[in-house]
């Protein structure tokens, strides 16, 4: 509550009155987080990264933060607290790389619980901090190598404008680190020519076969492209050619063939009706036929 007066040239109040003065705090609670990301350590070397709150709490604000995996990561101090005299002094969590024996490199995300009593900071969400640890393990694996290719698919034929080619996947590409590899994809050089379609398995979603639908006569390039899990990828083309069927000028007319073969004479020759050749032997021999 205040008191409004309004005074006139000579100092004597002419109005006076009370009024109700409302003041609205427009401070937005929230906690700002100081990280690279991925903030980088090292097994057995250590990094920081800070925290601080945007605005005065009425009540005190503590901050734990979580290892996403303890055995990887690990952060200290347990928790940091900020009160409502001490609440923008930016405070150090310190992350610890743990050393493994298994030369590979780590990536940990470390999340952020918050215990308050004030209501300004009820539904505060804190940003989550991304680890990357670098193995350290001596003899550790040379880096991932890409996929190649195992059996290189042949180039195929189809006498036919709608005729099809299925060419089979999972043997084409190899991987010298056994990585699981995923077909990403299988692109046409020329749509007038032919169509691809894709199997897809179900267990991995990974294209498991194409198959080439032939649509008019001409010669098109089919890349298939496969990935490792760290996107590492390789590719292998080959060429469709479509044919028309080749067209007879004519009838096939009824014909006999003869060869004679030391003194035998063989004949082969083809039915009126139009079935199987029959085959007729005849034999020569010196001054009689048998």
């Amino acid at each position: 509550m205040v008191s409004v007066a309004v005074f006139a040239d000579a100092g004597l109040a002419v109005l006076a009155a009370d009024a109700t003065l409302t003041i609205t705090d427009d401070d937005t609670a929230g906690v700002t987080v100081n990280a690279a990301s991925p903030l980088e350590v090292a097994e057995g070397g250590r990094a920081t990264y800070t925290v601080v709150l945007d605005n005065r709490p009425t009540a005190d604000v503590t901050i734990t933060p979580v290892s996403g995996d303890g055995a990887k990561v690990s952060v200290s101090p347990w928790t940091h607290n900020f009160t409502p005299s001490a609440w923008n002094t930016p405070l150090t969590f310190t992350v610890r790389g743990v050393a493994h024996d298994d030369s590979v490199d780590e990536r940990v995300t470390i999340g952020h619980g918050v215990a308050r009593d004030d209501t300004q900071y009820a539904a505060v969400l804190v940003n989550s901090v991304k680890m990357a640890v670098a193995d350290t393990t001596e003899g550790q694996q040379q880096a991932n190598q890409a996929p190649t290719v195992a059996s290189s698919i042949g180039d195929a034929a189809i006498v036919n404008e709608s005729g099809t080619r299925q060419v089979s996947l999972p043997r084409v590409f190899s991987d010298a680190d056994s990585d699981a590899l995923t077909v990403a994809q299988a692109s046409l050089s020329n749509s007038a020519i032919a169509a691809v379609s894709a199997a897809i398995d179900g267990a991995t979603a990974a294209i498991a076969a194409i198959t080439v639908i032939a649509k008019s006569e001409g010669t098109a390039t089919i890349t298939v492209t496969a990935e490792d899990a760290d996107g590492n990828a390789v590719s292998d083309a080959f060429t469709v050619t479509v044919t028309a069927p080749v067209q007879l000028p004519g009838p096939v007319l009824d014909m006999e063939l003869t060869a004679t073969v030391d003194g035998v004479t063989v004949s082969w020759s083809a039915p009126e009706t139009g079935g199987a050749p029959e085959r007729v032997h005849r034999a020569h021999q010196a001054g009689g036929r048998r």
